[in-house]
């Protein structure tokens, strides 16, 4: 395999109203004609018409970058493929399509197209397309729609805070799948769903792997290796206590873990996994109340994750349903909230 150059995170793109791009370029020449390239409209997926591209001799990461910024459309690569060689070649008014597979033939890949986009994968991974989360959310996530363009290797616990930043929802996943690294992607103006499902596939999470739990407050993805069916409140009858009910009910407008910096989207992009111990300052801060816990857990660690307009209830129980055991919970009373074991 050729040497490959430094491979970089790419930042997310995600639309709403107004979308800024945020990525990084080098090594890579391409071309569009104004006359047949026309970016996708709200629906599409797919630049429509013929298209020219042209690119170096490069990792095929890099190429599905470099496709994306200037072509755009919706492609994911599967996590694992970036660093295979891609001959270089001037694409001239080709279709979509016809440069997805030829770049899948560079890694011994397939190039499917979905009805979320197409997904470039090697033969044998073909039931990660069954993927489907759409009919396990909410009304309230219908018509949002996000421009998203994350590079490979990128945790999805960074994915999931960017997008929850960017959309302002609330998106998380426990230990099992939130290490899971996604495959290089961009996908235009694609709906929430579509984008999730992508996001999914080219972290090679299997549909039978995935639960989904979804309110209007959070969308939680779970391994089905969870065993957490338990409440995680271990003395529900404190709730019953006026002052109680007035903090685990209280809304809170922003909580990241590790901890809050003066960027959000850069404090969620950049955070990584810290122990216990290390969270329940900043975490006593956000909440307005103080949250302690059992020393022998200080070690315990915890998944980057960006909230918004949570309840403190909600903060704490998503917290605990990141660890893919049932051994914790937490009490709650008028002085402090105690996570401990059961």
């Amino acid at each position: 395999m050729s040497k490959t150059t430094p491979y970089r995170p790419r930042t997310v793109l995600l639309l709403l109203t107004v979308c800024v791009l945020l990525t990084f370029c080098g090594g890579c020449r391409t071309s569009k004609e104004p006359d047949t390239l026309q970016r996708p409209a709200s629906g599409k997926h797919l630049p429509s018409g013929k298209i020219s591209f042209a690119h170096e001799t490069l990792p095929l990461g890099d190429v599905v970058r470099h496709l994306g910024e200037t072509i755009g459309g919706r492609l994911a690569l599967m996590a694992g493929l970036e660093e295979y060689p891609v001959r270089g070649m001037e694409h001239r008014k080709v279709s979509f399509g016809e440069i997805a597979e030829y770049l899948a033939a560079s890694a011994q890949a397939q190039a499917l197209e979905l009805p979320q986009g197409w997904f470039i994968c090697p033969p044998g991974y073909e039931l990660l397309t069954e993927t489907r989360i759409a009919d396990r959310l909410p009304a309230r996530y219908t018509g949002i729609k996000a421009t998203v363009a994350f590079g490979a290797k990128t945790p999805l616990y960074s994915v999931f805070s960017v997008m929850s930043e960017n959309l302002g929802i609330n998106i998380v996943a426990d230990n099992y799948l939130t290490e899971a690294r996604c495959g290089e992607l961009f996908l235009d103006d694609a709906p929430l769903a579509d984008a999730l499902e992508m996001i999914l596939m080219s972290a090679r999470i299997p549909s039978s792997e995935l639960v989904v739990e979804a309110t209007d407050e959070y969308i939680l993805f779970t391994s089905a290796r969870n065993p957490r069916t338990a409440p995680a409140l271990l003395n529900p009858e404190a709730a019953e206590d006026p002052a109680v009910a007035a903090i685990l009910e209280r809304t809170v407008p922003v909580v990241a873990l590790p901890s809050p910096g003066a960027n959000l989207v850069e404090t969620a992009f950049s955070g990584r996994p810290a122990p216990l111990r290390e969270i329940l300052t900043p975490l006593t801060r956000q909440l307005g109340v103080p949250v302690a816990a059992y020393r022998n857990m200080g070690d315990i660690p915890i998944t980057p994750c960006l909230l918004r307009n949570v309840r403190v209830r909600t903060v704490i129980e998503l917290l605990l349903r990141q660890w893919p055991v049932d051994t914790f919970g937490y009490e709650a009373s008028p002085d402090r909230i105690l996570l401990r074991p059961r």
